[in-house]
């Protein structure tokens, strides 16, 4: 089970989404829109971005806001360690991550 140490939500609503890192190295992409909840996990942002490896539909197709506390609840149904202190910014810093 990997951990969520650092995580940033870039957007607040369509999509709702967070960029994060976890404690293995890997970045960590988390997004909802259009109902569909995807996370994707790579070695670098921009891959994890573009490589899904969890993709639910959870709501309708016009749905794009999520509060972060649900997309912790459901992060940790993929094994994935999570808990609210790790929110850092509502924004990412000029470095990226």
């Amino acid at each position: 089970m990997v951990k969520i140490i650092k995580l940033w939500k870039t957007c607040f609503a369509c999509p709702a989404q967070w960029e994060g890192k976890l404690d293995n190295g890997q970045y960590v992409y988390i997004r909802y829109r259009w109902g569909i909840f995807r996370v994707g996990i790579a070695d670098c942002i921009n891959d994890a971005i573009n490589n899904s490896v969890c993709i639910e539909e959870i709501g309708s197709q016009l749905d794009g806001f999520m509060e972060t506390k649900q997309m912790l609840k459901l992060v940790r149904k993929i094994n994935i360690k999570a808990s609210l202190p790790i929110l850092i910014e509502s924004h990412l810093p000029n470095s990226r991550l």
